[in-house]
């Protein structure tokens, strides 16, 4: 179990707040529901926002290693320093990227959802680019 004490700097506020992170209980919520789906469904861990401030690495290993197939991210961002970490399983990044920002997307293997035309076509375009097919 790990502590995180938490403060708002930018205010020099001091609240009392601490948050107690029990892998274990994370290792139990997602076996449990593995056990009910059963493997012939995907089970993704959301870990966006540093997993809602629980450290998005430590519960992302913990989440593939007890029956998630892939996570869920908000930004790329998240999805490299998931990457740099070792992790390899699919990683979706939910929120929108500028068209841009595709060929950092196809070079880290990550899925992006697409809600432009432009946006599928810079994929497309970056994927093609990086020798891929997808």
């Amino acid at each position: 179990m790990s502590e995180i004490s938490l403060t708002t700097e930018a205010f020099d506020v001091r609240r009392p707040t601490h948050a107690m992170i029990d892998e274990s209980a994370i290792a139990f919520n997602v076996a449990a529901i593995r056990d009910r789906i059963g493997r012939d469904r995907h089970l993704m861990a959301v870990v966006k926002a540093d997993a809602y401030g629980h450290g998005a690495i430590r519960v992302a290993q913990t989440a593939l290693e007890h029956g998630a197939d892939c996570l869920g991210v908000a930004i790329p961002e998240e999805g490299f320093a998931l990457r740099q970490a070792g992790i390899n399983a699919p990683i979706l990044v939910f929120g929108f990227i500028q068209p841009q920002e595709a060929g950092k997307v196809v070079a880290a293997k990550l899925d992006q959802s697409v809600g432009s035309l432009d946006l599928l076509d810079s994929l497309d375009r970056a994927g093609k680019n990086a020798g891929s097919d997808v």
